[in-house]
């Protein structure tokens, strides 16, 4: 039986980890990080694994869009929260829960 190879995967060892990993390109454990993998089937079957690091240039492309995302996110994030304490600042915590319960039987008087 010959080598089926399955796209990449992508993610960070923080969040998961799959298999024995051991970077296919160098030969290191994967601890942290980024890293990719792939289910690359032959007789035994198994996972290959590679750091951020050791993807080659003109592979990066998914990290690239990646990163961008998350800075995205972080800025969204960051004034949702700013939102967040201007909200409480003028109006209090106490008013927030009030204003939902009143919200909420709004839709019970119909």
């Amino acid at each position: 039986m010959g080598k089926r190879k399955l796209p990449w995967q992508y993610s960070n060892a923080q969040n998961m980890k799959c298999g024995v990993m051991v970077c296919v390109a160098c030969g290191k454990t994967i601890t942290d990080g980024d890293y990719r993998y792939r289910e690359a089937y032959d007789d035994r079957g198994y996972h290959a694994h590679q750091h951020r690091e050791c993807v080659p240039l003109d592979q990066q492309e998914y990290w690239s869009r990646q990163d961008e995302s998350r800075k995205l996110h972080i800025a969204k994030m960051i004034e949702y929260r700013e939102a967040c304490k201007e909200f409480r600042d003028k109006w209090s915590t106490g008013a927030l829960d009030e204003e939902i319960e009143e919200l909420e039987g709004l839709s019970h008087d119909q």
